[in-house]
């Protein structure tokens, strides 16, 4: 019983990477995958960078910057590439990337009790993923070109909003609505599970 559970397993692991293999050759798949590991997340943001023709963009909390400087430079340096982002702390920039540490950087940080990485190649693939502890809590990939542009557009406008905002602003919840809303709320305490 255990031989045939390994063996559906791994089919079905080799059935996965063909599917985002087949992705990443050029025939997008228009859906979202699920990735589950610490290792599947750090592995498709590389493979996104070392694809990017055109854009990279970004918010990326010190855990997965740092899994991915190295990249995250090499994209940069292509000609042709901008890449443009968030980042927390002033020893997170990136040399060549235009980084963004917006004013209330802290209080950032005290919200999102997870490390978060948001990523967008090109406008064409995204990937979102949360990190407890070095543990994904949540990851999300997608070849859909409209969740993509979604997503390009809505992190542009965040970093835009944090640019301009000056030091007494307090992010676009607080200033649109006077509060966080309860998903913002919720996703926290997912985070906060063991």
């Amino acid at each position: 019983m255990i031989a045939a559970l390994k063996a559906d397993f791994q089919r079905k692991c080799q059935q996965a990477e063909t599917s985002l293999e087949t992705s990443i050759a050029g025939n997008s798949t228009d859906q979202i995958y699920h990735l589950r590991s610490t290792e599947q997340v750090l592995e498709r943001a590389r493979r996104m960078l070392a694809q990017a023709r055109s854009t990279v963009l970004f918010e990326l909390f010190p855990f997965p910057l740092n899994a991915l400087r190295g990249e995250l430079t090499a994209a940069a340096s292509r000609e042709g590439v901008a890449a443009v982002g968030m980042v927390l702390r002033s020893e997170d920039h990136v040399d060549g990337v235009r980084s963004l540490i917006p004013s209330n950087a802290s209080q950032i940080r005290e919200v999102w009790d997870s490390e978060v990485l948001t990523l967008i190649v090109d406008a064409e693939q995204a990937l979102v993923a949360t990190f407890s502890d070095g543990r994904v809590v949540q990851g999300f990939w997608t070849d859909s070109l409209y969740l993509a542009v979604l997503l390009h557009n809505a992190i542009s406008a965040d970093v835009v909003l944090h640019e301009r905002g000056g030091p007494d602003w307090k992010g676009p919840n607080l200033h649109l609505f006077g509060k966080r809303p309860p998903g913002l709320v919720a996703l926290n305490r997912v985070a906060e599970r063991p």
